[in-house]
């Protein structure tokens, strides 16, 4: 537990996501234009937060064929089209809307029987649609559907300049070849994928649920956490349970605090940008040390509007943070009971 490889901080990473990130600054001004002249507006978070999955779909699986990320990625913005339209179909019925997040998460999690690649696809797309409801709250399904292929297609643009993420990958890791075929050595189990699968998707379901009925300000913190953490190993689990709890909390006290004290928008423009560098530079490190970063990012906001409201939602997220991670543990540990019976 908190042993890492420093060698793999990837500098370049960093700086490419927090150029990114300025990008997105650009596109909320682009909003502004676009809502003067009365064309087509989106969620600007919606946007940034759809890239950012995308994203994840190439720098967590590099060792792969360029065709194949684009064709992830084809599938990735299509597919989370659909998503979208399918979360404002259900939003109306709430058990209808649990069965959906359940059906899709099951869905996501199986497709580890297609290997890593489907995987990081099914669970970014799962992410997404666990997140849609939040963003359509307040817009039309319309425009939501549309942030997202601004997202995914920003980062589908990007990724035809193959340079770019040959120089993204992990450090000391070569680029595979074009014409290289990328084998899959070992898959878990059918069995273990399909138990997998219906405890993760149950616990999703479950987290949804208890946040729609105790928290108020987001009902997606508890199957957030969970879905952030949750891993075949109960070792794995546990560790990146701890680590996201203690860093995730650091996160979001530093960031809060700093937003508090310091709520010029040029403190929140630098905190941003290094949280942005820092996070994505960490990401082959640790994923805890990507998501304590990206707190700070979240957290600084809330400091900022120096209210009892602002406390209120740093609170019902770090209770939320601690309540999804004691979930993702209880699953594992049903699964590896359950292996340990077979």
């Amino acid at each position: 537990m908190f042993k890492y490889d420093w060698s793999r901080f990837d500098a370049t990473l960093g700086l490419i996501f927090m150029s990114a990130l300025m990008g997105v600054y650009y596109l909320m001004a682009l909003e502004g234009i676009l809502s003067q002249l009365g064309l087509i507006e989106f969620p600007v978070f919606a946007a940034g937060t759809s890239a950012l999955l995308a994203w994840c779909t190439v720098i967590l699986v590099p060792a792969l064929q360029w065709r194949q990320h684009l064709l992830g990625l084809l599938a990735y913005l299509g597919l989370g089209v659909a998503l979208t339209w399918l979360a404002a179909l259900v939003a109306p019925h709430p058990t209808l809307q649990l069965a959906a997040m359940g059906i899709v998460v099951f869905v996501a999690y199986f497709a580890l029987l297609w290997g890593a690649h489907a995987f990081m696809l099914g669970w970014c797309l799962a992410y997404w649609y666990l997140l849609a409801p939040l963003f359509l709250v307040d817009e039309a399904v319309a425009p939501v559907a549309f942030g997202h292929v601004v997202g995914a297609g920003v980062v589908l643009a990007l990724n035809l300049l193959k340079p770019i993420w040959t120089r993204a990958s992990t450090p000391g890791e070569a680029a595979p070849d074009a014409d290289t075929d990328v084998v899959v050595t070992e898959r878990p189990p059918h069995g273990l994928i399909l138990r997998y699968a219906s405890i993760v998707s149950i616990s999703i379901v479950a987290g949804v649920a208890a946040g729609a009925k105790f928290l108020t300000t987001d009902p997606t913190i508890i199957a957030n956490a969970t879905i952030n953490v949750v891993s075949p190993s109960l070792a794995q689990t546990w560790r990146s349970s701890v680590e996201r709890v203690i860093l995730g909390t650091l996160g979001i006290v530093g960031g809060f605090y700093c937003g508090w004290f310091f709520p010029d928008p040029w403190v929140g423009n630098l905190v941003t940008a290094v949280a942005a560098f820092m996070g994505l530079a960490l990401v082959h490190v640790s994923f805890s040390l990507t998501i304590g970063c990206f707190f700070v990012m979240i957290a600084f906001p809330w400091g900022t509007m120096q209210s009892e409201a602002a406390h209120l939602i740093a609170n019902e997220k770090l209770i939320g943070e601690l309540l999804g991670v004691v979930v993702a543990v209880l699953a594992i540990a049903l699964l590896m009971r359950l292996e340990r019976r077979d």
